[in-house]
């Protein structure tokens, strides 16, 4: 009996030392792992075609996650991880935590989303143009700030004439996210009437230099401008 037990303790022990001697590991099949990868997933070596799996691929987990801005069901906000001595480390130990979210609300669609360390994105394929909603630019003035523009037109916080069909308070829109900063994003003017205004240029935080045409008091009725903001990650 003690002969069976040393046999058992010495493969446990050498099991766990095997893990903890091969960092990065391989299931599927018995091949290394490509050099950056922790985890390799693959029921083959990938040849030419780079195809490494026919058997199936990775289920992410299931949630319902229930706050943008929160790590919420898996981390309630009572919890001691999210008081105000721990709330910034527990944000950032979980960047790059991937779910798939089952619920489709004013908050969330349904899809993958990555926590990015401040809030939920999701990894959903869509447009990354936004146009910028009407707005009066300032007649009188020299510059106007397009990335204020679109935080304070599309952020329901911010906007206080947002209103909404579905009288949700937190709905918004698909394009905005809450940690947006203005370098995420090219601008770019695709019209505007030469005989109103001249535009002098637009710089990377989206600070747009103008000079009206001195020979009106005010702009003629009908003008406009087409912006467009290019999401620079996707």
């Amino acid at each position: 009996m003690k002969t069976i037990l040393k046999i058992v303790v010495t493969c446990i022990v050498m099991f766990f030392g095997h893990i903890q001697l091969n960092a990065q590991v391989t299931i599927g099949v018995d091949e290394p792992p490509v050099a950056a990868a922790l985890l390799d997933l693959k029921d083959r070596v990938a040849g030419a075609d780079t195809v490494s799996a026919n058997s199936g691929g990775l289920v992410l987990p299931r949630v319902k996650l229930t706050d943008k801005m929160t790590l919420e069901p898996f981390i309630a906000t009572t919890d001691a991880a999210w008081d105000a001595a721990n709330q910034a480390k527990t944000k950032s130990d979980h960047i790059g935590l991937t779910v798939y979210n089952v619920i489709d609300n004013t908050v969330f669609d349904k899809g993958i989303y990555v926590w990015s360390g401040n809030e939920w994105k999701s990894l959903q394929l869509g447009s990354n143009y936004i146009y910028l909603p009407s707005f009066n630019l300032p007649w009188n003035a020299t510059s106007v700030n397009l990335f204020d523009i679109y935080r304070q037109n599309l952020n329901f916080a911010t906007n206080t004439k947002y209103k909404s069909s579905t009288g949700a308070v937190k709905i918004s829109f698909p394009e905005f996210e809450f940690d947006d900063v203005a370098t995420d994003f090219y601008y770019v003017v695709t019209y505007y009437d030469p005989n109103v205004l001249t535009i002098s240029g637009i710089n990377a935080d989206g600070l747009m230099t103008y000079a009206k045409n001195s020979a009106l008091k005010l702009p003629p009725e009908g003008s406009f401008i087409n912006i467009v903001m290019i999401r620079k990650y996707q």
